[in-house]
């Protein structure tokens, strides 16, 4: 796939590839290339060149402003979509980064600056803080996501769309591309 294949000046239009399959749906698992840019047109990140995004629709695995724009679509279409903060990564918090000693970290865990940590939060659920610096012993954790308070722009290329294995369904998350694959 080209660099050409995903740029800002795409069409919210279907690509010349014939649509086919279902359309993206509750429980319907989606296959696509991606681009993210800010507000200012910096690139962000992109799939371009790594495997595919795979997540299954409804299920909160990606951000929910893009979520939407993708629902009803089908293989073989391209769009692109901007995405308020609140409906990407959320609105910035201004509660200041948590400072902790580093030997607090779960052992094996590397704190470079960027990276998130999974942890519970105070009634069980899941959540990540993302480490903004490490200093000699200690780390300071921040809740804000990199990407929180930034209006993104997506460029997106819908592969395909496929029904789920009955697995997928039961766990909330696709096993990759064919639906064989179980990530942890």
């Amino acid at each position: 796939m080209s660099d050409a294949t995903l740029t800002a000046e795409s069409s919210a239009t279907p690509t010349s590839t014939a649509l086919a399959g279902p359309a993206l749906a509750e429980g319907m698992v989606g296959v696509f290339h991606y681009t993210v840019s800010d507000a200012g047109g910096a690139l962000l990140d992109s799939s371009l060149g790594r495997e595919p995004m795979v997540y299954l629709h409804g299920h909160q695995n990606i951000v929910p402003g893009l979520e939407d724009e993708l629902a009803g679509k089908h293989g073989g279409e391209t769009i692109v979509a901007t995405v308020p903060a609140a409906r990407a990564y959320g609105e910035r918090s201004d509660a200041p980064p948590q400072r902790i000693r580093r030997r607090e970290l779960p052992r094996g865990f590397d704190p470079v600056v960027g990276a998130p940590l999974r942890v519970r939060g105070e009634a069980g659920q899941p959540a990540a803080l993302w480490v903004v610096k490490a200093e000699g012993a200690w780390v300071w954790l921040d809740g804000n996501h990199p990407l929180a308070g930034k209006d993104l722009t997506f460029v997106v290329q819908l592969i395909r769309v496929r029904e789920p294995r009955a697995e997928e369904l039961a766990h909330g998350h696709p096993h990759g591309e064919d639906g064989l694959r179980h990530h942890h």
